[in-house]
């Protein structure tokens, strides 16, 4: 029972960072208000989430859902406190059940992103799903109360000895800054080519060649070094944003979608850069979540009387060719 409770947990694990833009793009209609939502989540996963006091904040939650049962009455709001209560349940169960991690959680992953345009075909029936979901976190976490070990799913180098990367850090900020400078973005595409339930499809093709970019770079190793990998991965990434951004217009669906693919591969042979040395350590995870919440913040400003989605993508063209201009740099510094 409990794996089954953490493949669930796999498979919700990034439903809300879809789901909640779209919830408020339906709403308002508006890309500001998706930036927003997509700006909320992120505090919530980054900081909330990551706290120890995951017993006060099932219980915060438990009375959350009632109050949300009892009070409100649009469906669109209702549902958006269920995705955001059963993705912080998630990942409490994701840390607490962290022994399950296996080599099919990528099946679930992208399971959990292609059933996000289906939530919005039927609230009603996502309703009874999301409350049954809630329902068996809430078990799982409750279960274990008194075994479980608090862990991040990233250990970082805690030790006092360790030397900063002050490039890494810079590069780790602007990265995930350049990404959630249009993430919320990504599933708001279906709905701009007017096929919503392709909308979590979007971000699943996205996300494809991103999942298993180890095996793609590991290929690339065999005739350029990771260094080479890393500088070209960002140069084409900002190509590609130049090109969303001057003709993003004019692709269709397809293409987009290719675009999309494309991009997921490329952004991960760039991220490859924490296996550098020095890279993975406290200091420059904190700098990763604060610059991925600038990032959605900058996207917020962005859409101020802002009609135009090919606008998000200017800044992460100028921030991903900065980071190889930067990355060239720094080698030669070190030379």
């Amino acid at each position: 029972m409990e794996k089954l409770t953490y493949n669930v947990a796999r498979f919700f694990l990034y439903i809300p960072t879809i789901a909640i833009p779209i919830v408020f793009f339906k709403i308002t209609n508006e890309y500001i208000y998706a930036s927003i939502g997509l700006a909320i989540w992120l505090c919530l996963n980054y900081y909330v989430i990551q706290s120890n006091y995951v017993t006060k904040l099932v219980k915060i939650n438990i009375v959350l859902v009632i109050l949300a049962l009892v009070v409100i009455r649009q469906k669109e709001f209702l549902l958006m406190v269920l995705l955001i209560v059963d993705g912080i349940l998630g990942e409490c169960v994701r840390r607490s059940l962290f022994q399950f991690h296996d080599k099919h959680q990528n099946f679930f992953i992208l399971s959990g992103m292609l059933s996000v345009g289906m939530i919005f075909l039927n609230i009603k029936i996502s309703m009874c799903f999301l409350l049954f979901v809630f329902l068996l976190f809430v078990w799982c976490i409750f279960s274990r109360r008194n075994e479980r070990k608090q862990q991040n799913l990233i250990l970082p180098n805690n030790s006092p000895n360790y030397k900063l990367n002050k490039w890494g850090l810079l590069f780790a900020v602007i990265h995930n800054l350049h990404y959630y400078c249009f993430a919320f973005l990504i599933p708001i595409l279906a709905y701009i080519y007017k096929i919503p339930i392709l909308a979590g499809a979007f971000v699943a093709i996205n996300w494809v060649l991103f999942l298993i970019k180890d095996r793609i770079n590991v290929f690339f190793l065999r005739k350029y070094s990771q260094d080479t990998i890393i500088v070209v991965s960002y140069i084409i990434l900002s190509v590609i944003y130049l090109l969303l951004y001057l003709f993003g217009e004019n692709l269709n669906v397809i293409e987009i979608g290719a675009v999309l693919l494309f991009q997921g591969g490329v952004s991960g042979l760039a991220e490859e850069f924490w296996k550098l040395e020095d890279m993975n350590n406290v200091t420059t995870q904190k700098g990763w979540k604060i610059a991925g919440i600038i990032g959605a913040v900058i996207s917020v400003i962005l859409g101020v009387n802002n009609t135009n989605w090919q606008m998000y993508f200017m800044l992460p063209a100028i921030f991903t060719g900065l980071l190889s201009i930067i990355y060239i740099g720094n080698n030669l510094w070190k030379k």
